[in-house]
């Protein structure tokens, strides 16, 4: 399959999540590959209903996507989209650099977090998944004091453009989406797993109300998170983020 893009841009939304949500349930007919991107946004969310922050100059942009396959995997598709965003930075700077990957879709750079992934999926009648709604935030000119790194931080991407940014992510995105779409999450697991903590470390996870420690054993095909605890039992885990690693 070829996904071809479509981008919108407007010079203040809410959310460009809820901008395109807002649109799939007034029942207009949205293709797959819109893009909504906005300037600024006045109520931009992460993960677990945290507020993104958003003011000009940054990148935030949300992307329909329509697998039509079971909603089981769709776990590991924001790790998938997670590394396109580190495979098209390093492009952009022309090296490999100092960018990581943090359970379950946090891109890191320099040791601080740069970027990050929010889906938001529905299902039709058979359970398999309608569409999905890729949120993808871009620290670039600036970050939250004390919680984060820009991408302007680095001299490498002084000269970038956000356009070329974005255009850049969704080119790496185009690419590593059929693939994932046809064979799931194992052409991606390996590179995947370099580009995060070692095998060892000690972790701690948040799930829900509860810190879950152990050490980091990998990740499997659908993009759960194992570890071993210190009973030396294997668990998998399939929500949360890590909060904590040594």
């Amino acid at each position: 399959m070829t996904l071809t893009w479509s981008i919108e841009t407007y010079e203040r939304l809410s959310s460009t999540q809820d901008e395109l949500k807002d649109r799939l349930n007034q029942g207009d007919e949205v293709t797959e590959g819109l893009v909504i991107q906005a300037i600024e946004q006045n109520a931009g969310r992460g993960r677990q209903g945290r507020l993104w922050y958003s003011p000009p100059g940054n990148l935030y942009m949300s992307l329909l996507l329509k697998p039509g396959c079971s909603l089981a995997r769709s776990g590991s598709l924001s790790l998938v989209m997670a590394l396109s965003i580190v495979r098209a930075l390093e492009r952009l700077a022309g090296e490999q650099i100092g960018i990581t990957l943090k359970w379950p879709n946090d891109v890191f750079l320099n040791g601080k977090k740069c970027a990050g992934v929010l889906l938001e999926t529905e299902t039709d009648a058979s359970g398999n998944l309608s569409h999905v709604i890729a949120g993808i935030g871009i620290n670039v000119i600036t970050a939250p004091a004390d919680l984060g790194t820009a991408l302007y931080d680095d001299r490498k991407f002084k000269s970038l453009t956000l356009s070329g940014i974005r255009d850049k992510i969704l080119q790496e995105i185009a690419r590593d989406y059929p693939v994932w779409l046809k064979k799931g999450f194992a052409p991606f697991k390996e590179e995947w797993l370099k580009r995060t903590c070692k095998t060892g470390t000690e972790i701690t996870v948040g799930h829900f109300d509860r810190a879950i420690r152990g050490t980091f054993s990998s990740i499997d095909e659908k993009g759960n998170l194992i570890i071993t605890d210190p009973e030396g039992r294997e668990r998998k885990i399939a929500s949360g983020e890590i909060i904590q690693n040594s």
